[in-house]
């Protein structure tokens, strides 16, 4: 068993499933509305960490499915 950080077990997840069903209204209505805010131009030019986040820090990008582990990990290691 997988545990926190804190020594909680986490649950883990047991399939890799994809899982395809409809968007509910409430969650349309969200991702359209914050999706202008949030949302990223990717038909534009590249942009910048720093332009993205309007700061200037280190960037980490964890990339795969899990539970954040590494994220986690190098977080607290700063």
């Amino acid at each position: 068993m997988m545990c926190a950080p804190d020594g909680h077990p986490m649950a883990v997840a047991r399939t890799f499933k994809p899982r395809r069903r409809r968007m509910s209204q409430t969650r349309s209505a969200a991702f359209a509305e914050l999706l202008p805010v949030f949302g990223l131009d990717v038909e534009g030019p590249p942009t910048s960490a720093e332009e993205i986040f309007e700061r200037s820090a280190p960037v980490a990008l964890e990339i795969g499915c899990g539970a954040g582990e590494a994220a986690i990990a190098s977080a607290l290691a700063e």
